[in-house]
């Protein structure tokens, strides 16, 4: 009997040493400092986004998406949907550890049931394999074109995965050593080398996780797979299938 892939990588945490926060935050969500630096922290990417984006609403490439599956569309759609989710967690980590002013390990976020190091580890795992995914497929939509790749288009395809690619390098020492030592919160690459705080730097990870795949999603135009009519009728998607 095959066991599903899913399974197994539900099972992995198990292998290791579990350390849960002794601290539930159930008070979380009732204070209003917290929902002050959430608020402060959404506007601020909101802003940041905002000015990268609203040139490229009407998409600079709107070919390529329309070009697609629509299936492409929306696994890109969900895993930024996932990754924003993941970004909540993330300020509400650096709220904990900055604000109230608790150690790393109690700073375990909104799922602070679950492993840490396992937790993150496998998410991004996941998100960056669908990255590639998508990058894959926009590659593919770009040569139906029968020209070269662009300096532009390079250096998107580039943001697209590579940022996110360092960060689970990051993961992957991370929850070797957790394996090991069974430490939790682990200290990564970057964190050693620069001696900045771990929290703060995979808050910054994240943020750079979320808005340069967001860039991508508004220039290749796979919003108006939902939100309006193509700009550029679709050419066969034949060597797509």
């Amino acid at each position: 009997m095959r066991i599903p892939l899913f399974f197994l990588l539900a099972l992995l945490p198990l292998s290791a040493s579990a350390h849960f926060a002794p601290t539930i935050p159930i008070g979380l969500f009732s204070d209003p400092g917290f929902w002050i630096f959430f608020t402060w922290n959404v506007l601020l990417f909101i802003a940041v986004v905002w000015f990268a984006l609203l040139p490229n609403w009407k998409a600079r490439r709107p070919e390529i998406a329309s070009n697609l599956p629509l299936a492409v569309t929306v696994i890109f759609s969900l895993l930024l949907l996932l990754q924003i989710f993941h970004d909540i967690e993330h300020i509400a980590q650096l709220y904990q550890f900055s604000h109230l002013r608790l150690p790393a390990k109690e700073s375990g976020g909104i799922l602070w049931f679950l492993d840490v190091e396992w937790n993150h580890f496998l998410f991004n795992l996941f998100y960056l394999a669908g990255l590639l995914y998508v990058a894959m497929h926009i590659r593919r939509a770009l040569s139906m074109h029968g020209r070269r790749l662009s300096s532009v288009d390079l250096l998107l395809l580039i943001a697209l995965v590579v940022p996110e690619a360092w960060h689970l390098v990051e993961h992957s020492v991370r929850i070797v050593e957790h394996v090991v030592t069974g430490c939790q919160p682990c200290k990564g690459i970057a964190d050693r080398a620069f001696g900045v705080t771990l929290i703060s730097l995979h808050f910054a990870y994240n943020f750079i996780a979320l808005a340069f795949p967001l860039l991508v999603f508004f220039w290749y135009g796979f919003h108006w797979r939902f939100f309006g009519k193509r700009n550029h009728p679709p050419t066969p998607r034949a060597t797509l299938s």
